[in-house]
C-alpha cells in the first residue's frame, strides 16, 4: 500500500499531546493520587513528516524552561548536546518514553501501570504516524524496550 494510503493514528502532534495529557490526569486520578501538575509535561518536537526521529528516555528538571516545555530544550546540557551533534531544525522529531519532567527520569520505575501504558499508547502512536527512516533511540531505559 503505498504511503499515501496508510492511515495514520496521529495527524496533529498538538492535538494528541492534549489529548495524551487528559488521558495521563484520568490515569493518575483513577489510581487515587493527585494527578502531578500539567505544567510538567513535555511536548514532542518536530513534526512527524521528520526523516529522522531522536526518541529519548525522560525529561528532567535540568533546565531553564520548567513549565510548558518541549522536548527540543537547549537550556538542558543532553538535550543541547544532541541538538547540536544529530538534530536539525525542522528535519527531526524528539521525544521522550515518558512526557512528564522527573527529578531522577525513574517514571518507568514508579509511575502507576496506568499512567505508564498511556505514555506508552502515545509513544506508539507517535512512532506508527512518524515517516522517519531512522529512529535514534538514546540510553538504556528507552532502548531496554527494543531489545
Amino acid at each position: 500500500m503505498p504511503d499515501a494510503e496508510v492511515r495514520k493514528s496521529i495527524v496533529d502532534i498538538d492535538t494528541a499531546f492534549s489529548e495524551f495529557a487528559n488521558l495521563e490526569r484520568e490515569a493518575w486520578l483513577a489510581n487515587n493520587m493527585t494527578p502531578p501538575s500539567a505544567e510538567f509535561l513535555v511536548k514532542p518536537s518536530g513534526s512527524l513528516q521528520s526523516p529522522i526521529a531522536h526518541h529519548l528516555n525522560q525529561p528532567s528538571f535540568s533546565s531553564t524552561q520548567l513549565k510548558n516545555g518541549e522536548t527540543a530544550d537547549l537550556t538542558n546540557g543532553c538535550i543541547n548536546m544532541v541538538m547540536n551533534n544529530a538534530f536539525e531544525k525542522g528535519k527531526s522529531l524528539i521525544f521522550d518514553d515518558y512526557l512528564r519532567r522527573h527529578e531522577t527520569s525513574e517514571g518507568d520505575r514508579i509511575y502507576p501501570l496506568s499512567v505508564k501504558q498511556v505514555n506508552a499508547s502515545l509513544i506508539h502512536r507517535m512512532r506508527e504516524s512518524m515517516e522517519a527512516k531512522v529512529e535514534i533511540v538514546y540510553g538504556r531505559k528507552a532502548q531496554h524496550k527494543f531489545v
